[in-house]
């Protein structure tokens, strides 16, 4: 992407919804209009991906995104949109590869990124309460190579320990949660839940299929879906279900003593794509993608004839 807007939704990823590879319909639910658009022009950001530095513009958060994760992870999402239902056998590295796609495709959107104020708020309140140690933070200097005296360690630490209790920022610091996250999805905790699950592929033949929101990766039950975030990846029997194509979509979970033939035949349903489409809806915060602008207006149409009705 240019250096002006960054993808949070992979071109690769929404390639999958295009008619031509180019091209696909996207709902604006803002105004409820349809219109045709650019796969490159589709699910991105100004400037996502640039970050700041002592004034200077750093494009290498974008360069890191292609490198560790779509570049790998493109072949493989186009291998699983052809992979045959059932659990897909992947390799180790294969399994890495998915789970870190997954989530930072996660932490990426428009929803979980709408969460950043009270994540950042968190993190400050953590950083409080590392600065009240005197002696850890003389040793985070001395690691750091800065050569202060004493009395000039302290008087730094109370200085930003004053600014972090009152939930600010110290002057003088420079800390933008949007590198953090990217960071964390990749290389923590969700990436290493979504890699130890089982991750069964769906296909689709018929209607109806699969729809695409602006948040793609759906955290749900089998009965209920949530807000985004609601779910903790890795809850007992939450799914972590993406759609990757018109045709595709793909349930990571843990099976356990679960009956897996019973599963995936309810997954293959008709009534659970209906309810995989209604999940894009209700997650995404602006643009739902499609194939077809049918298949938007229809899903649109299902999606509010199930909140009237419930």
């Amino acid at each position: 992407m240019s250096s002006q807007h960054d993808h949070y939704l992979a071109r690769m990823h929404l390639a999958g919804f295009s008619f031509d590879g180019k091209r696909l319909w996207q709902l604006d639910r803002r105004n409820n209009t349809l219109h045709e658009v650019g796969v490159r022009d589709a699910g991105v950001k100004r400037r996502l991906n640039t970050v700041k530095r002592n004034g200077v513009v750093d494009r290498s958060l974008e360069r890191y995104i292609a490198a560790v994760n779509e570049s790998p992870a493109g072949p493989l999402v186009a291998k699983l949109r052809k992979a045959p239902a059932g659990p897909i056998d992947l390799t180790s590295d294969e399994r890495g590869t998915m789970a870190e796609y997954v989530a930072l495709t996660y932490a990426r959107s428009p929803a979980w990124r709408g969460q950043t104020p009270q994540r950042t708020n968190a993190a400050i309140a953590a950083m409080a309460r590392r600065y009240e140690d005197p002696a850890d933070f003389a040793r985070q200097v001395a690691s750091a190579g800065i050569r202060m005296d004493a009395l000039a360690v302290e008087v730094t630490r109370l200085r930003y320990l004053v600014a972090f209790r009152r939930g600010e920022i110290p002057a003088g610091l420079e800390i933008d949660p949007w590198p953090i996250t990217v960071k964390t999805a990749i290389e923590g905790r969700g990436r290493d839940v979504l890699a130890s699950m089982t991750t069964f592929a769906i296909r689709r033949e018929r209607e109806p299929f699969m729809v695409c929101g602006d948040s793609a990766v759906l955290l749900m039950k089998d009965g209920a879906y949530f807000g985004h975030g609601q779910l903790g990846v890795g809850g007992p029997d939450v799914r972590v279900v993406t759609p990757i194509s018109s045709e595709a979509f793909l349930v990571s979970t843990f099976v356990g003593g679960a009956d897996v033939a019973q599963l995936l035949a309810h997954w293959q349903s008709d009534d659970f794509a209906a309810f995989v489409n209604r999940a894009s809806f209700e997650h995404a915060i602006r643009f739902v993608f499609a194939r077809e602008s049918a298949q938007l207006e229809r899903a649109s149409a299902d999606h509010a004839a199930n909140r009237l009705a419930s």
